[in-house]
């Protein structure tokens, strides 16, 4: 198994999990607005606006065949120089409200050519990891600012890099 593949394989997964979580939501708040015959408008529409906010994103992008880091992955294996996750802390507001956040993490994958790809890691991020360290064992791992600075200015220098492991 290639990085590509490896990474098709948990990208489509998470994606296809996601579809069925906005899916439950909806369908649960139907449920509930027909079983009190339009009643509990109030708690059944939240419901259903939750499932549509997980739900449309995960429609809108594309699954794992059709994602660019993917395809250049495809293309080109041997060109990685640079892995590492970042962690978001995302803020969810509607109308000014703050409804709460979450936290994200990415995984960044950085080629020889300058270019970088981020895919979704919300579980098993380390596992993740260490599998694409197995994968790509010419890369640099991790994040620092030092790394940063070498991957801006010559990417290639970055091809193996043993000073983060």
């Amino acid at each position: 198994m290639n990085i590509a593949e490896y990474l098709s394989k948990v990208y489509d997964k998470e994606k296809n999990k996601d579809i069925s979580i906005g899916l439950i939501f909806i369908f649960t708040g139907c449920l509930i607005i027909l079983n009190s015959y339009g009643q509990n408008l109030e708690i059944g529409l939240p419901i259903i606006f939750v499932g549509l906010l997980v739900l449309i994103p995960n429609v809108l992008t594309p699954y794992a065949k059709e994602n660019p880091g993917i395809i250049a992955l495809k293309k080109y294996p041997k060109t990685v120089v640079w892995i590492y996750l970042k962690n978001y802390k995302r803020k969810i507001s509607l109308f000014f409200i703050p409804l709460g956040g979450n936290k994200d993490t990415r995984i960044f994958i950085c080629l020889d050519n300058g270019k970088k790809y981020r895919f979704p890691a919300k579980k098993d991020t380390y596992k993740i990891t260490s599998k694409l360290q197995e994968l790509c064992p010419h890369a640099a791992y991790g994040y620092s600012d030092y790394l940063f600075v070498l991957f801006k200015d010559s990417p290639k220098s970055l091809i193996n890099y043993t000073g983060l492991r």
